[in-house]
């Protein structure tokens, strides 16, 4: 009898799997443990010739058969195995799924906690293939984003690691938070960023911080321009390109908006790189699509935008929506710099003075 993968996938979470796995050692003459082994070897024999469906296939009856007293090394290096093979295949909304399995399987380990650093690492890499190949991978980005503010605890430390490891990595998410469907996710990501010091050179950073955080547009303008050539050859962002410009310039314009009330279509254009005409029309648009009181003064290449002040709970919603943030992080600063005192306190104890 030959078993296909669809097969194997129905029994993995069946009740007959036991049942069929005492069939099998019966019907080749092997013992449990020597069957998984040699599945294991023969599915890694195949990835390395290149075979990954025959791979993907072998994996998928390895993890039907391998239970709770099977050697967890070789299960944990089995799932990235999966995760590449699904990768390489194409095969991303079953990529996407392992991917959440492993992050849960790496945060129940029982390694050090440096160990766990170095593996959530190559997570995040690895998961750049997956995000910018599925439609759902830049929302996936954005949530990390997102949960970092409402789990400090837990969701923080994926974040935490990038900016000890690998700050690079942060272009990939300040692209997923321009990106978003949500609003506030770039000031979410910037605020992690500026509270804890994340040094990056990487321009699309740059440009968000001088555009969100600094108000400087002659310096986002700059940063703009490099970064058009930085998405257009990026492996994981060319696909995005014209999302991007699209985004970048619309928020370019957004905080002209915000911030002046007389705009100069020159000056806009130059920091949207687009001509004045162009500036002229993406202004027009933004102010049909957000009905705006606005005049068009043609001889002199200006915009006047009205502004009403915004309601008083709109302004107390505005200045108090970081506070739990912020105390939530100054907490876990004071609660860190006590356990230092006290670890101090227990190795020079000779020298403590009470009162």
């Amino acid at each position: 009898m030959i078993y296909s993968r669809t097969e194997a996938k129905k029994t993995e979470t069946g009740q007959d799997s036991d049942e069929l796995f005492h069939q099998l050692c019966e019907r080749e003459g092997m013992t449990a443990s020597s069957m998984v082994a040699d599945l294991y070897q023969f599915a890694k024999l195949n990835y390395e010739c290149g075979d990954y469906e025959s791979a993907l296939d072998t994996l998928t009856w390895f993890f039907t058969l391998a239970n709770s007293q099977y050697n967890q090394e070789e299960v944990n290096s089995a799932n990235w195995g999966r995760l590449a093979c699904e990768i390489l295949l194409q095969k991303f909304d079953d990529a996407l799924n392992n991917l959440d399995q492993l992050r849960e399987s790496i945060d129940r380990g029982s390694e050090t906690q440096a160990d766990k650093q170095i593996k959530r690492c190559w997570w995040v890499h690895w998961s750049l293939f997956v995000f910018f190949h599925h439609e759902d991978g830049l929302d996936r980005l954005a949530q990390i984003i997102a949960g970092s503010e409402q789990e400090l605890r837990e969701d923080r430390v994926l974040l935490s690691t990038i900016q000890n490891h690998c700050p690079y990595l942060f272009r990939y998410f300040a692209v997923a938070a321009l990106l978003s469907t949500r609003g506030d996710m770039v000031k979410r990501l910037l605020q992690f960023i500026t509270d804890n010091r994340v040094v990056t050179e990487d321009p699309i950073v740059e440009f968000l911080l001088a555009l969100y955080k600094d108000f400087d547009f002659p310096r986002a303008s700059k940063k703009l321009g490099i970064c058009f050539d930085v998405v257009q050859n990026d492996f994981f962002l060319t696909g995005c390109y014209q999302m991007f410009i699209e985004a970048a310039k619309r928020a370019v314009l957004q905080n002209f908006i915000t911030i002046y009330q007389c705009i100069s279509l020159k000056m806009l254009a130059e920091c949207m790189h687009v001509s004045e005409a162009q500036a002229e029309q993406w202004i027009v648009k933004y102010i049909q699509e957000k009905n705006l009181i606005a005049k068009i003064n043609a001889k002199e290449a200006h915009v006047i935008i009205k502004k009403d002040p915004p309601p008083i709970h709109q302004q107390m919603l505005d200045k108090t929506q970081d506070l739990k943030l912020r105390s939530s992080v100054l907490h876990q600063k004071v609660r860190q710099k006590y356990e230092e005192n006290q670890k101090k306190g227990r190795g020079g104890s000779k020298h403590i003075s009470t009162y």
